[in-house]
């Protein structure tokens, strides 16, 4: 076993999950949703080109971005680039010490060679940056919101945001993404905000326990049934008290990642990229047998549950807990440049770290992680100013040194081609395995994933469900129907039809 070190909590606060409550976040979160939705009032009355959104509070008057109708040939007037002059502010909801560290000295770079200076502030995680917006009048809003893919529905129907269109022909930008990112930041065919920092779904492990147990470090776990039979073999050779460590996001994996492998829509007809009104059904045969595989596994004592992970960190700190831990989680790979520096430290004697692809159905994961947002604050030169910061902290040599410091994935081929990356990867071939993992998905409705309005609370109520099948012992069908009426109302209130 690990000696649990105080570091660990950093480094896997790297997570872009950013959940800040224990199980619940229907409360001041749901609230804040509402309120950034409800900024667009007097948009849809002052903007002529803002559109109704279908999958918006209707009794708000939540209208789609302005720029969503600003077409390649339109004038962008409402942004005119510049690095002249102008004072740009950040909000971020990064975590970890590794991503926020490379991101300040990446600004400090772009300080000294432009007249625009950058300041960032981080906020929190997701929820907390939806807080704060509905906390802060809009002419106090910062220019720049990095924020989590979760958060990608809730600010689009805000209003307030640009799209990169509105700034420069983003045509080239999004081609160039990895289908699986395109998909997850685009709505209705656009780009609505440019990748930041993005992760996906790994497998981690203690190397060394995995190998007492007899197991090939290297090979991959195809399958669910794959995962469970290795932490079977994990607990009865002895190597660790269970095998598998699961916190209570095992819906979204079974929900989400495992429909998104499949090649499922979750939501006809374009899993709420249309910006349609979303409306699910969970209660499939596949999700069912997944849930009762799972829940086997915890009967078991394969399998062990830690139910909220209110830190984002819980999953972690049971693998290298001396009683009662683990030896694998499902993790974000977010979080590998701050381990990978603990391990480089010496924070954790006797262990190795080892990464393989997320296993299960299928193939490929979804993509998550953040991006950068422009706030549209109707001054053509602000706005060009704030998109010249994100261009150039996207552009390939800066995001090239943003992956390589902390583990994000790279979101192009141009990035993968910097020597900064071929040589992170030579030294740490784990950071690759997520990158392998996303190039293998291609373009599709599925990939993209959900995108649903009320995500925070549609997470809330997805977080019960696993601790009611996987802790309270519940009937995954029945469980799994009141899911799908609960997501189905929340969509419905929030779109204020319910």
């Amino acid at each position: 076993m690990l000696v649990v070190g105080a570091a660990l909590v950093a480094a896997a606060c790297s997570s872009d999950a950013g959940r800040t409550g224990a199980a619940s976040t229907s409360g001041p979160v749901a609230a804040a949703s509402a309120t950034i939705a409800s900024v667009a009032i007097d948009r849809s009355v002052t903007s002529p080109t803002a559109t109704q959104a279908t999958d918006a509070p209707s009794t708000t008057a939540i209208a789609a971005s302005s720029s969503t109708s600003t077409s390649v040939a339109a004038p962008r007037t409402r942004c005119t680039p510049t690095t002249d002059a102008g004072n740009i502010m950040i909000w971020d909801s990064l975590g970890g010490d590794a991503a926020p560290k490379e991101l300040d000295a990446l600004i400090a770079e772009f300080n000294a060679a432009h007249g625009v200076q950058v300041q960032r502030t981080h906020v929190g995680g997701y929820e907390d940056v939806l807080t704060s917006l509905a906390d802060t009048p809009l002419d106090e809003w910062p220019s720049i919101v990095i924020a989590s893919d979760k958060a990608t529905r809730t600010l689009l129907d805000s209003a307030r945001f640009l799209h990169p269109e509105d700034c420069a022909d983003s045509a080239p930008r999004r081609a160039a993404l990895l289908p699986a990112v395109r998909d997850r930041y685009s709505m209705s065919d656009q780009l609505v905000a440019v990748p930041l920092g993005v992760s996906t779904l790994v497998l981690l492990f203690d190397s060394v326990e995995y190998a007492q147990a007899g197991l090939d470090p290297a090979a991959p776990l195809g399958s669910l049934d794959a995962l469970l039979a290795a932490a079977h073999q994990i607990r009865t050779s002895g190597a660790s008290p269970h095998g598998l460590v699961l916190d209570d996001s095992c819906t979204s994996l079974v929900v989400e990642q495992y429909a998104a492998r499949r090649g499922e829509v979750l939501s006809m007809p374009a899993n709420g990229h249309d910006r349609e009104a979303v409306h699910v059904q969970l209660a499939t045969p596949d999700n069912v047998a997944a849930f009762r595989a799972l829940r086997s596994g915890v009967e078991s004592g394969d399998v062990t549950y830690v139910g909220p992970n209110a830190g984002g960190f819980d999953d972690l700190t049971r693998i290298v807990a001396e009683n009662d831990g683990g030896t694998m989680a499902i993790h974000t790979s977010a979080a590998l440049g701050d381990l990978l520096a603990l391990f480089a430290a010496g924070s954790f004697q006797g262990a190795q770290l080892g990464v393989l692809p997320l296993p299960g159905p299928g193939s490929g994961a979804l993509a998550g992680g953040n991006a950068m947002w422009l706030v549209d604050h109707d001054d053509a030169l602000l706005n060009g100013a704030a998109w010249s910061v994100i261009a150039w902290l996207a552009a390939p040599p800066q995001l090239a040194r943003f992956d390589a410091a902390t583990g994000y994935v790279p979101t192009s081929a141009d990035v993968v081609a910097d020597p900064a990356i071929q040589a992170a990867w030579a030294a740490h071939p784990e950071l690759k395995v997520g990158y392998d993992q996303l190039a293998s998905v291609s373009d599709s409705i599925a990939a993209g994933g959900l995108a649903v309005g009320p995500a925070t609370d549609v997470d809330s109520a997805m977080f019960g469900g696993c601790t009611a099948i996987m802790q309270d012992g519940k009937d995954p069908t029945a469980v799994l129907n009141d899911l799908t009426t609960s997501v189905n109302s929340l969509v419905d209130v929030y779109r204020g039809t319910g």
